[in-house]
């Protein structure tokens, strides 16, 4: 009996951390979401964001925020870097990331115009 209880236990702690999902970002709507902070804001630990080509900016923001908190979230374009910009429009420092988490990973972006005394570009705390 004890060895069948513990096997279960497994099976279920197995399956609850191989669930993690695909969200997909497009800037005409096609994609489930329009924004990267809006994917990033619903996405869960271990989740990947797709984003698809296109120019993405701040969204009347002093600058471009990607906040995701202490999950470990993929956000990687479809594209490649030559089709998907992050265009900073010129205003505080680019890209600012927020987290405490080690796990966020950004692969396949151009990031354009990012302004600041200090230089540029991203900026993370």
């Amino acid at each position: 009996m004890r060895i069948a209880n513990s096997l279960t236990c497994c099976l279920v702690l197995a399956g609850a951390t191989a669930s993690a999902d695909v969200l997909t970002v497009e800037l005409d709507g096609s994609g489930m979401f329009s924004s990267i902070q809006d994917a990033i804001n619903a996405a869960q630990a271990g989740d990947e964001i797709l984003v698809g080509p296109g120019t993405y900016s701040p969204q009347g923001r002093s600058y471009m925020m990607i906040a995701y908190g202490d999950r470990d979230v993929v956000v990687r374009s479809t594209g490649g870097a030559e089709n998907t910009i992050l265009n900073c429009a010129g205003v505080a420092g680019g890209i600012y990331v927020v987290g405490s988490g080690d796990g966020l990973e950004i692969d396949g972006f151009t990031i354009l115009h990012g302004a600041s005394l200090r230089g540029g570009g991203v900026c993370s705390n």
